[in-house]
């Protein structure tokens, strides 16, 4: 009977309400592409984002929606959109219309583009890796990527390698990437109003109380069987926490459960009546006329849980109502005293939950009161931000293992690093020499075996160049991402204009390195520091690695410097 009634608690719990799903703060980005100038049109994208952004907006999201885009206007959504996912919230994208492979990259047309050869793609389409990219720098909870985009390429016939449909992409860190066929295959523009990917997606979605997962697996479902198995859609996930596109589910009916040999059909049709009652005096009535009955325990399941809702509700309704000054949940964690070891351990949890805090130093600062709220919303708990001692006990106690693993992965590391035989390079001071001429290229410094020391600054790094206005003749940022393997530090940017400028270097046992920065130039209005079209920009960059964090000087030419953090 216990589990029985633990299994009630837990659909009571999904139908409450889905009003926390309307405080998680969601962004969308939908685009429909179909009124393609220089190839045939297709039918159904601008149809398809259009009901994708109606359903999105009904289950909470704010939606950035946007119809037949040519190239710039499809840059300056993915900058509209990338500025308004929050840390910590949940960003999605949504493409339907022409997507296309070329040697193994996926890339997304914009309506005005002219593809005459492979060499055009860059400058004509949209890389899906910028928008992967936009997405990891927003240090979202979730990145949802759902691309209709794997109709026939219409310009394969102009390519020397090209493939059917999209190339599989693996979804970076808390990442899904939900497409409308598996990779190398193409998807149907539909014979109805809507493609048959999103016509089952939006089907899959307005379901209540299905979790992310589930809503992919009956969408897979419904393409396949609408199909005849010709066409079976694909997900990459490395998303590891619960989410619900529709949370309002409703409790299943009483005659769902299945009524124990011989009760009282009185107290059947009486429990029938109140199951998905939201009134305590219905539950108090039914234990009265029925305090032994085969629904006892659960009725007082739900009356308690009811009761408590209440408190909540009287407790927020008096924190809104009392003068300014301390807050009410802030004084309850007070009152916990929370040890540093205990604050570290909640900090390790969340962080292994999804709700990444940064760091497990102790202290709660900005970004640990951030994800305590998004933690406190998955739950369907008030979202103050500061926890109850019921909260800390839990995270707590879950978090024991993982700072105990990351602990143990910082002493590794450390005796590592006093195991390095390498001898430590000092770090080159800034010069002030002239920049080199335009056809000069940078030399990576030289290849050397990565010490232990050295790999562990291998991972991902998100980064940001800038050149300071003040001290040069122009200015500039630029966003992009770092990859450290083996010690090898390599990146890629492409402007607006498709301009292209490669980072290269190799990180020392001490966390110095050099970088090296090459890169052409193309339209003078978006070309890095305004150099003119054609150049090249060649100088190096001196940069210091120091934990979870880097920073550097530009050696040559302006004075500019990269940031980072990794992530």
């Amino acid at each position: 009977m216990a589990r029985l009634a633990f299994l009630f608690i837990a659909l009571i719990g999904l139908c409450t309400s889905a009003a926390w799903a309307q405080t998680e703060t969601r962004v969308a980005l939908v685009i429909g592409n179909g009124a393609y100038q220089h190839t045939d049109p297709l039918r159904n994208p601008v149809n398809d984002a259009r009901a994708m952004a109606k359903a999105l907006r009904e289950v909470g999201f704010e939606v950035i929606a946007r119809e037949n885009l040519t190239r710039r206007a499809f840059v300056e959504a993915l900058h509209e959109f990338a500025g308004k996912v929050p840390p910590g919230g949940v960003g999605l994208f949504y493409y339907a219309g022409h997507g296309i492979q070329v040697r193994g990259v996926n890339h997304l047309v914009p309506v005005d583009a002219t593809l005459a050869n492979e060499r055009d793609v860059k400058y004509e389409t949209v890389d899906l890796n910028d928008v992967l990219n936009g997405l990891d720098e927003a240090r979202a909870r979730l990145s949802l990527v759902i691309l209709d985009a794997c109709r026939d390429n219409p310009f394969a016939r102009k390519f020397r390698s090209t493939s059917r449909g999209l190339a599989q992409a693996d979804a970076p860190r808390g990442t899904v990437i939900a497409y409308a066929t598996a990779p190398g295959d193409t998807a149907s523009d539909g014979d109805g109003a809507n493609g048959l990917y999103t016509t089952e997606l939006l089907k899959a979605m307005a379901l209540p109380g299905l979790k992310l997962e589930e809503v992919f697996k009956r969408t897979i479902d419904g393409v396949a069987r609408a199909s005849g198995n010709k066409q079976t859609p694909w997900v990459s996930s490395s998303f590891r926490g619960d989410f619900f596109f529709n949370t309002a589910a409703a409790a299943p009916p009483a005659a769902a459960i299945p009524a124990p040999p011989g009760v009282d059909p009185l107290e059947q049709t009486a429990w029938t009546t109140i199951a998905n009652s939201t009134n305590p005096a219905m539950f108090e009535l039914f234990l009265q006329r029925f305090p032994n009955g085969a629904y006892a325990d659960f009725a007082r399941a739900r009356l308690e849980e009811l009761k408590t809702a209440a408190a909540r509700d009287d407790k927020r309704r008096a924190v809104d109502a009392s003068p300014p000054g301390r807050p009410a949940d802030d004084a309850v964690e007070a009152a916990l005293k929370l040890a540093d070891i205990d604050r570290k351990r909640i900090q390790a949890a969340l962080t292994a939950k999804g709700f990444d805090t940064l760091g497990t130093d102790g202290a709660f600062g900005p970004r640990t009161r951030q994800m305590i709220t998004n933690w406190q919303k998955s739950r369907n708990e008030p979202s103050t931000g500061f926890l109850t001692a019921t909260q800390a006990a839990l995270l707590s106690q879950e978090g024991q293992s993982a700072l105990a693993k990351i602990e143990d992965d910082r002493r590794k590391a450390e005796a590592e690093r006093q195991k390095a035989a390498a001898p430590s390079a000092p770090l080159p001071a800034p010069s002030s020499a002239s920049p080199p001429p335009a056809s000069a290229s940078p030399s990576p410094p030289p290849a050397t075996a990565a010490s232990a020391d050295s790999l562990r600054f291998d991972g991902t790094w998100p980064a940001q160049l800038s050149c300071d206005p003040s001290k040069s003749a122009a200015a500039y940022i630029i966003h992009l991402t770092l990859t450290i393997r083996n010690g090898e530090i390599t990146g890629h940017y492409v402007g607006r204009d498709g301009s292209q400028t490669s980072f290269k270097g190799r990180i020392q046992p001490d966390g110095s390195a050099m970088i090296a920065v090459d890169g052409a130039t193309g339209d003078p209005k978006y070309a890095l520091g305004n150099v003119p079209p054609g150049s090249r920009v060649s100088y190096q960059m001196a940069v210091r690695f120091s934990g979870r964090s880097a920073s550097g000087t530009r050696v040559s030419g302006r004075p500019c410097t990269i940031t980072m953090s990794k992530q």
